[in-house]
């Protein structure tokens, strides 16, 4: 079957149903929702030297056996009791504490149910927690030393909890903060909350909601000429900016490479964000340097544009004249410069 529809009166499977169940779910794949727990319940407490209890509480666990498993809602509507094993002898391990679904029907357990289990570690030098299994949620881990028993004093509850819990959300909806905070975004605009920072997936990255005004950001200029493009080979282009508001401040160095080529033609360069349309020309420094020595100028950028000019002073003249291929140097050699700095206001 390649379409699955949901809530017909008949001829859907327990499949049909977990995945029509499944899209209102944040995703983390194409037919796999996000598992993880509501941001209430499902506290571990300590209640004897190797025992402790999980609070009720509600989460979503991903079918994972098959590719088109679905998810199952579940609900733990009663304190779970949980006992941990004594300590190996002279090596300590870490247990996980889990929720795992049981679908004979998808994993071939022999069995359907939901429950609350505590695998039990490997001990070693430098224990690690036990993978999860298929269809299941990692709560907590526990550190149990060696020699541990209720006899020694059992588990130090203070420090062996290390809390796994992972949250989600329905589709659209904001992640709150949980364990797994590194976790890749599933599509750009999904956002969460990062430690009490709304963060938003750009498709690469985790990137703070809304953006913070005044920071600087990496951009890489487009170096055009009017008549041959340039090729910057192993120079380099490289640009910064800021934006408060309207306000753009920008910062540009091009440095002249062995292979590059400088085209012919008067020169532009892209600018981060277009110019307004309802302001004057904006003004700017820029500075060459090379064989020729230094030459100032000022960068030129009109109303409603996405880059922006530069006209330096002719050596021989007062009067200034776009910067090109031939101008200021008659020869752009390797190492040669030009950096250039302004401020602009920008569209709305």
């Amino acid at each position: 079957m390649t379409v699955r529809v949901g809530r017909l009166t008949s001829g859907m499977s327990p499949e049909d149903h977990r995945l029509a169940a499944s899209l209102p779910m944040s995703p983390a794949g194409p037919l796999l929702s996000r598992g993880g727990t509501l941001p209430v319940g499902l506290d571990l407490t300590p209640v004897a030297a190797m025992q402790a209890t999980l609070s009720p509480g509600q989460l979503w666990v991903a079918g994972t056996a098959t590719s088109t498993q679905g998810g199952y809602a579940v609900t733990v509507d009663a304190e779970e009791t949980l006992s941990f094993a004594e300590g190996h002898a002279s090596l300590p391990r870490v247990d996980a504490v889990v929720v795992r679904v049981y679908d004979t029907a998808a994993d071939g357990s022999d069995r359907t149910a939901g429950v609350v289990e505590v695998l039990q570690g490997e001990p070693n030098a430098a224990p690690t927690a036990p993978a999860a299994d298929r269809s299941s949620e990692v709560l907590y881990e526990v550190t149990v030393p060696a020699g541990t028993s209720a006899g020694t004093g059992g588990i130090d509850w203070g420090s062996a909890v290390a809390d796994r819990r992972r949250r989600t959300a329905a589709l659209g909806g904001i992640i709150p903060p949980g364990w797994s905070g590194g976790h890749t975004g599933a599509y750009p605009g999904q956002y969460r909350d990062s430690g009490g920072r709304l963060e938003r997936w750009d498709g690469s990255a985790w990137t703070q909601y809304p953006p913070r005004e005044g920071v600087w950001q990496s951009y890489t200029p487009t170096w055009t000429a009017a008549t041959t493009a340039p090729v910057l080979g192993n120079g380099s282009l490289v640009g910064r900016y800021t934006r408060i508001g309207d306000t753009v401040h920008v910062q540009v160095q091009l440095t002249v490479g062995t292979t590059t080529q400088v085209g012919t033609g008067a020169w532009q360069f892209s600018l981060p964000a277009r110019t307004s349309q309802l302001g004057a020309y904006h003004l700017g420094t820029a500075q060459t340097s090379g064989a020729g020595g230094r030459v100032s100028g000022h960068t030129l950028a009109g109303p409603g544009t996405t880059s922006c000019g530069i006209f330096l002073s002719a050596p021989d003249s007062a009067r200034m004249t776009a910067l090109s291929h031939a101008h200021p140097y008659t020869e752009w050699g390797a190492g040669n410069l030009l950096r250039f700095a302004f401020t602009y206001e920008a569209a709305r």
